[in-house]
């Protein structure tokens, strides 16, 4: 194969890559406490405040809380870990998408909880 060919598919497959990996970035938050959890209006979403600092890799015009919308995988699941750790005080992690914003706020696409 000329170096040439093997020169422009070495650069497709490196560019194909990075979108790849771009596609599933994230971004955990630190390890805290749910203060509070906020429920849409008339839709079916969720907002969540930890005592962690707000993180908001994709900057997001507003930084107070991370929102998830039942539109996202994962919604009923990340929804459910939060209230629980919410009810028994347990601690968790957020983690939040580098790229995608949901109702201006960064997007929780996943909750890690851990023991007391």
């Amino acid at each position: 194969m000329p170096l040439r060919v093997k020169t422009i598919l070495g650069s497709v497959f490196i560019a194909g890559t990075m979108l790849v990996a771009n596609a599933h970035a994230q971004t955990s938050s630190g390890i805290g406490t749910v203060l509070q959890i906020n429920t849409g209006w008339a839709e079916e979403t969720f907002m969540l405040a930890m005592s962690t600092p707000v993180i908001n890799p994709a900057g997001c015009p507003t930084a107070d809380t991370y929102e998830s919308t039942a539109s996202q995988p994962g919604y009923k699941t990340y929804l459910a870990t939060a209230l629980t750790a919410l009810a028994s005080g347990s601690r968790v992690a957020a983690v939040v998408s580098n790229s995608v914003c949901t109702g201006g706020r960064p997007t929780l696409i996943g909750l890690s909880a851990l023991s007391n």
